[in-house]
């Protein structure tokens, strides 16, 4: 997905 690359991005960590 692309929330993986979003989230790492900005530091969520929700998918990854």
């Amino acid at each position: 997905m692309f929330d993986m690359a979003m989230i790492t991005a900005v530091g969520d960590g929700t998918n990854t």
